[in-house]
């Protein structure tokens, strides 16, 4: 499939992103052609695309934010996602990654706290 597309493209296992870089009108139907062209792909290999997991992250203030569509539905826009474990937020801040990964880290250093057995004190 990654062959057919125009624009940038990344799979890993079930999950592919295309990627694009939005300069003028011309960019715009290069992806939703690409999109077009996945939907068409899945259909032929009698695979179902999962519409909800289906987004669009735009990137940067001066983005056109132009609404893509799956077969006549309009894809959900996101202003985060998470890509193999880091979190990409839509203004490029990171604020999303050091919440999840300070909330795993406090997680991870309540389950040793546990482990260890502390003297009462009488």
């Amino acid at each position: 499939m990654l062959e057919i597309l125009s624009n940038k493209c990344e799979a890993y296992a079930d999950d592919t992103k295309i990627l694009a870089i939005i300069k003028n009108f011309d960019s715009i139907l290069s992806l939703q052609n690409d999109i077009d062209k996945v939907c068409t792909w899945s259909t032929d290999w009698s695979t179902e695309l999962n519409f909800d997991k289906c987004k669009v992250l735009h990137i940067g203030n001066n983005n056109t934010k132009f609404d893509y569509d799956i077969n006549s539905k309009p894809l959900n826009k996101s202003n985060c996602e998470k890509d193999l474990g880091i979190y990409i937020q839509s203004d490029l801040k990171w604020n999303n990654q050091i919440k999840n990964s300070t909330t795993r880290a406090n997680r991870a250093l309540g389950c040793i706290r546990k482990s260890f057995k502390y003297p009462r004190p009488e």
